[in-house]
């Protein structure tokens, strides 16, 4: 089976990924031979010399007033990428461009009116058929050029574009973003930055560095008052007027009053008496520090004062303090804000975590720039929000009410690049490449069901009753009453385009294991489920039902139909331990519900989360890997192992494709489904020379493979022959990539766990054994390329229990 491995020359499955690229583990990235001759100049030859230009002493020089060229011919075919490298020494000025060109026009890879000697490496995709390599400089250029390079790359990473957000289950099988984040952007989010020390003396080790006043004394390293009302134990000049302050003191010994904070502008402090240490949080008025005696009989030590936010991160609004390791709003008056300036940029998107706490009265909201607001939170709790910036670079986060009284803390602002970036799914423990179309979550909160768009009815909630799956505490417990009568929660007015829709929901056991679903309008019906056993027990009315296992308990359900109208409702209802719709509560036994979804397809989709508004998932595209080098037209073999996303292959076409240097129908290589089966398309010359169908399962992994051979066709499908014809065929001409459609149409929406090209035509044997099911060891050995290429790869901690092909 190694032999196979080393006959692939392209093999990608679910493992190293960037923004926009999907790595492919071979070839690794691999340099073509070496295409200048003489790019050392070690003689005078191979190179045309321009006015000016010179070869000498192992180096190509050019002086003199005129402008000319150095280059030699060569052979850089469209759409290949080339790595260019050489050497500037001795160069004084002028400008020197790099480029391929010839055929019209050309392609720069440097032009520069800077020059600087070093060593230079560009990489440049030929636009076109290139026969020229060369230097153009200008008349005032003087320097020399040594050791020129250029090979051919020869990688075969696809292309991929997704222009939204999206979920899969990653490696702990817990429902996440599939995104790229930045570091917390937010400076002392948790409010406990604390300035250097600013008292001297604070343990009273010498009578120094304070003023005392009447009453006061210092001795045996405590300060002592004797009862003297309104007098102060100073030190001067320390405070900065309008800045908070953590004040902190023991009081040692005790026999009666109080002492506290009062600053010499006549800000007051909390007043403290009684044995032990205290903290204060004070806003100076001016630059004196005091504790003043309120009749206080008693000794003082280890007094310390520190600002706090000292690098003044936080500008705070009226109402709004810093405390312990939080900011306090008491009493704020409405859109009275705590804000922090140029931390965020235009149009870029922003995930937003923290924590209420202290709540009383009120409610706080965020903003970013003069975008939309998020959320008014009016209890105590962590929240997560995802905003768009517009407008300033300011983060806000804003009282509601006119008298808000509160803590937050633990604040995040993280930049979120959730656009290009693929999906690699473990839903089914291994990972997959996934794929899917446009769709678009019609529910408005998909995990808010506190609000007021869905209705309660025999049921009360209670919000953050459990661990989802996206490994936060924030699933709903659905309890049911007490009451002889339907216990449900619905939403009763969704409007859609007639046609395909589908109602899915996570559900999770509580004390009760049965719970029915229901999508109406226009036809429909509603569909029951057992959570202990994870099937559906029964349809009724034109849905189809589906229930799919996930982590911790978890199964999502779902109800799906062809609406004959533009309005639809729906709900979930908790069933009895006998499976009764309608009975009589017990007032605590319920079942657990996250991430509602209502789409306009025939199954659900990844999970899209709302917050307010529908939200759409983008379609994804893969396209472009591979080149002329690595796919042979006249003979070889295309491997994958698929999956469609759901039986919408019956009416659509999902095409992986080995497409000709033109696009189009033209010379192609297709695997695609199509009526529920996998179909089998080659066209040489514009004309169409095999054209076939195999039943395979919808349902689960399918690895095939297409052979081509001069006039041979052969399909394996899981390790068997199923498809063997010879006669007299036009092969294709020109393959040079393999796209994850067909021609920019039929996109492939699925999954994948590898596709592999193959140069040569494989034996009978090798064709059964690559598409049997113990070919994971095929591959493996090139499982690490992931290391060399700087992407993502999550891949690489998961090793032997993720990598799966």
């Amino acid at each position: 089976m190694s032999n196979l491995l080393q006959k692939a020359s392209i093999v990608t499955t679910p493992t190293a990924y960037g923004v926009g690229v999907l790595n492919s583990i071979k070839p690794a990235y691999a340099l073509g031979e070496e295409l200048v001759v003489n790019g050392n100049f070690e003689t005078d030859s191979n190179w045309t010399k321009g006015t000016g230009w010179s070869i000498s002493n192992g180096k190509a020089s050019k002086t003199g007033s005129a402008s000319d060229s150095l280059y030699q011919s060569g052979t850089f075919l469209q759409n290949k990428t080339y790595k260019l490298s050489f050497s500037l020494t001795n160069t004084t000025q002028g400008n020197l461009i790099g480029q391929l060109f010839g055929g019209g026009g050309s392609n720069e890879f440097f032009n520069t009116t800077s020059i600087a000697n070093g060593n230079y490496t560009f990489y440049v995709q030929a636009s076109i058929n290139r026969t020229t390599f060369g230097f153009y400089a200008s008349g005032s250029f003087d320097g020399s050029i040594d050791n020129v390079s250029v090979v051919e790359v020869t990688d075969a990473d696809f292309d991929f574009t997704r222009n939204s957000s999206a979920t899969r289950v990653n490696p702990d099988y817990l429902i996440q973003d599939v995104s790229i984040l930045s570091s917390n952007l937010v400076q002392n989010g948790n409010f406990s930055e604390l300035g250097s020390e600013l008292i001297t003396n604070g343990t009273f080790q010498t009578d120094t560095n304070w003023v005392l006043g009447t009453g006061w004394s210092i001795a045996n390293e405590v300060a002592s008052c004797d009862g003297t009302n309104l007098s102060y134990l100073t030190q001067t000049g320390i405070l900065t007027p309008s800045q908070t302050y953590k004040v902190q003191f023991d009081i040692t010994s005790y026999t009666s009053g109080s002492v506290k904070y009062r600053d010499n502008g006549l800000a007051s402090g909390q007043s403290f008496s009684g044995i032990g240490s205290y903290t204060d949080f004070v806003v100076a008025a001016g630059g004196q520090f005091r504790l003043m005696s309120e009749n206080f009989i008693g000794s003082l030590d280890n007094v310390s004062v520190k600002q706090v936010d000292p690098n003044d991160n936080w500008t705070l609004g009226t109402g709004w303090s810093i405390g312990t390791n939080k900011a306090i709003a008491t009493s704020a008056g409405s859109a009275s804000s705590i804000t922090q300036n140029n931390i965020i940029e235009s149009n870029k998107i922003y995930k937003v975590t923290y924590t209420i706490s202290d709540y009383v009265e009120g409610g706080v909201y965020i903003r970013v720039g003069s975008g939309a607001n998020g959320t008014i939170r009016q209890s105590n709790g962590t929240y997560t929000e995802t905003l768009t910036q517009s407008g300033n670079t300011t983060f806000y986060f804003t009282s509601y009410s006119g008298s808000t009284t509160l803590s937050i803390s633990n604040i995040s602002v993280i930049e979120v690049q959730q656009t290009d970036i693929p999906r690699l799914d473990y839903t089914n423990g291994t990972a997959s490449i996934l794929l899917e179309p446009q769709s678009t979550n019609l529910i408005t909160y998909s995990n808010d069901y506190s609000n007021a768009s869905w209705t309660i009815t025999g049921t009360t909630i209670t919000s953050n009753a459990a661990i989802s799956l996206d490994g936060t505490l924030n699933a709903t417990k659905l309890i049911e009453n007490s009451s002889n009568s339907q216990h449900k929660i619905q939403e009763t007015t969704n409007t859609i385009t007639a046609g395909n829709v589908v109602y899915s929901q996570f559900v999770k056991k509580g004390e009760r294991n049965k719970i029915l679903l229901e999508l109406g309008g226009g036809g429909g019906g509603y569909a029951t489920f057992n959570l202990e056993l994870g099937v559906v027990i029964s349809e009724v009315g034109n849905v189809n039902a589906t229930i799919t296992e996930f982590s911790n308990n978890w199964y999502r359900c779902s109800v799906s139909f062809t609406s004959t109208s533009t309005e639809v409702y729906l709900g979930a209802y908790i069933l009895d331990d006998n499976g009764s719709l309608s009975y009589q509560g017990d007032g605590t036994s319920g079942i657990y519900i996250y991430g509602a979804q209502l789409e306009q397809q025939s199954y659900p989709t990844s999970y899209i989360p709302t917050e307010g508004s529908a939200v759409t998932r983008a379609a994804e595209t893969l396209n472009n890997a591979g080149n002329s080098d690595l796919i042979n037209s006249t003979e070889g073999v295309l491997y994958a192992e698929i999956k469609p996303l759901s039986n919408d292959v019956l009416t659509d076409q999902r095409s992986i494709q080995l497409e000709g240097l033109n696009g189009g129908g033209d010379n192609e290589i297709i695997i695609q489904y199509l009526s529920g089966n996998l179909r089998f398309l080659v066209y040489g010359n514009s004309t169409l020379q095999l054209n076939t169908a195999q039943s395979v399962s919808l349902s689960s992994y399918t690895k095939v493979a297409l052979l081509y051979k001069n006039d041979v066709f052969k399909i394996y499908i899981n390790g068997a022959e199923r498809y063997n014809v010879s006669g007299s065929y036009t092969m294709p001409t020109n393959l040079n990539k393999i796209n994850f459609s067909r021609s920019g149409a039929s996109i492939f929406f699925g999954k994948c766990k590898t596709v592999a090209v193959f140069k040569e035509a494989l034996s009978d044997t090798e064709l059964a054994c690559l598409t049997s099911t113990n070919n994971r060891e095929i591959f493996l050995n090139y499982y690490y390329r992931m290391q060399y290429v700087g992407a993502n790869t999550e891949a690489l901690s998961c090793a032997e229990q993720t990598f799966n092909i």
